[in-house]
C-alpha cells in the first residue's frame, strides 16, 4: 500500500473513530483536528471531493477505503451523535490527532477546510 493509501486509510479510520474523542476536546477553545471532524458540516461527497481536489491520488485512496461506508455513515449522523458515537471509541481522538499532525496532515487540515465549498 502507498504511502498516500496509507494516509487516506488512516484519515478515514480515526475520523471514524473520532467520534469518541469529543468528550478530551469539549470545553476547549481551539480547533483542535477531531472538532474538525466531529463539527464539520461537510457530508461524505464534499469530503471526497475536496480530497481528490487537493490530491487526486489521496481522493482515490479514501473513496476506495474499507472504511468508506462507515465514515460516510458517520458524516451523515447529526453532530450530537457523533459526539456519542465517538465517547464509544477510546483513544479515538489522539489517533485523528495524530493523523492531522503526521504526513498527511497538511491534505486532512486542507480538506476539512475546503469541503463545504464543494
Amino acid at each position: 500500500m502507498g504511502t498516500t493509501r496509507r494516509i487516506a486509510a488512516r484519515l478515514a479510520v480515526t475520523a471514524l473513530a473520532g467520534a469518541a474523542v469529543v468528550g478530551i476536546s469539549t470545553g476547549t477553545a481551539s480547533a483542535a483536528p477531531v472538532d474538525m471532524v466531529v463539527n464539520t458540516g461537510c457530508s461524505w461527497p464534499q469530503v471526497v471531493s475536496a480530497t481528490y481536489a487537493v490530491s487526486p491520488e489521496e481522493g482515490d485512496a479514501l473513496a476506495n477505503s474499507a472504511m468508506a461506508g462507515q465514515f460516510a455513515q458517520f458524516l451523515a449522523l447529526p453532530t450530537t451523535q457523533r459526539r456519542i458515537a465517538l465517547g464509544y471509541m477510546p483513544g479515538a481522538g489522539d489517533r485523528i490527532n495524530q493523523v492531522f499532525g503526521g504526513p498527511g496532515g497538511g491534505i486532512a487540515y486542507e480538506v476539512f477546510r475546503t469541503c463545504s465549498s464543494f
